[in-house]
């Protein structure tokens, strides 16, 4: 487990994780972070990948920033990050409720968009 003073980001994605982990970066790059632990969970899209994707939650709290699609499984990764004391961030939730507005569109929950 990491010490308080070092700052944990998980990045859990149901895709390769590069948009989630382009977006973290430029909010650090904001912040003069002296040590930065950066724990990745890509493709998960399986049962057993998210539960391990809480577990690394659960072993280093921090903050985890996701892009998952499946409603069930956002629903079970918040609902654990806060059982673990921990904030959770779905990066890409206001830019998808913007564009479904304006397009008046449903936007597809389909992993790997």
């Amino acid at each position: 487990m990491k010490s308080p003073t070092e700052p944990v980001i998980h990045i859990v994605s149901d895709s390769t994780g590069e948009t989630a982990e382009a977006v973290v970066r430029a909010a650090l790059a904001r912040f003069d972070v002296p040590q930065l632990t950066l724990r990745m969970s890509v493709f998960v899209r399986a049962v057993a990948d998210l539960e391990a994707a809480i577990d690394k939650l659960i072993d280093e709290p921090g903050i985890v920033f996701f892009t998952l699609a499946d409603p069930g499984a956002r629903d079970r990764l918040t609902g654990a990050a806060a059982a673990a004391g921990c904030t959770a961030v779905p990066v890409l939730d206001a830019q998808i409720a913007a564009l479904a507005r304006v397009l008046s569109q449903t936007p597809r929950a389909e992993a790997g968009l």
